[in-house]
């Protein structure tokens, strides 16, 4: 049985392939939902905490996007320019504050580590949604579902990783995830761009 209640998602490899695919399908049933509607309601009276500390507007603009489909109430997100972290607040300090109202913490940081960090401190769970040249593992699951719906499925498939796969977050995750199932990847990259030794 798969309980993912109340768990932090902070890494690509951190899933099992039994809750990818329950991810996957409850993916289909949200997305069965929007065809004939502009958003869900399924986290209406959820309080969300998402500190953004990403001074790139599509980032910021990208996270607030998708928690309003969900159903979180609209709000201004403050960049880490103009939150109290460019005051001498650490992480930990800012995440403390936050935990305080929220029922789920969404954030984005610029720091590899950030979103555990994170973690350690808070009681709500922590959704990464990007820590520098990190992790994304939202995105690294987006991306799983979407050749799922393109291709029909993922196992078997020879998935191609290709670009900046030194600096781009969303490599390591997706590399990841497909080892977690029986899908093959690639890598193309510049010679200024290979893959970090750390994996």
């Amino acid at each position: 049985m798969v309980y993912l209640k109340g768990k932090d998602i902070l890494d690509g490899a951190q899933f099992t392939r039994e809750e990818i695919e329950h991810i996957m399908a409850v993916a289909d049933r949200f997305h069965q939902g929007l065809e004939d509607k502009p958003g869900l309601d399924l986290m209406k009276g959820v309080h969300p905490g998402r500190p953004s500390f990403s001074s790139r507007a599509p980032g910021r603009d990208s996270l607030s996007r998708r928690r309003c489909t969900a159903g979180w109430q609209r709000h201004r997100v403050s960049s880490a320019e103009s939150s109290s972290t460019s005051k001498g607040e650490t992480l930990a300090d800012t995440i403390r504050t936050v935990d305080r109202y929220a029922d789920i913490i969404a954030m984005r940081h610029p720091q590899i580590g950030s979103a555990k960090e994170a973690a350690a401190v808070a009681n709500a769970p922590v959704l990464n949604g990007g820590d520098g040249a990190g992790q994304h593992p939202t995105q690294a699951l987006l991306d799983l579902y979407t050749v799922r719906q393109e291709r029909g499925k993922v196992d078997g498939m020879t998935i191609v990783l290709c670009g900046d796969l030194k600096n781009g977050r969303t490599f390591t995750p997706a590399w990841k995830s497909t080892s977690t199932i029986t899908a093959s990847s690639s890598w193309s990259h510049p010679s200024s761009s290979k893959c970090p030794l750390r994996l």
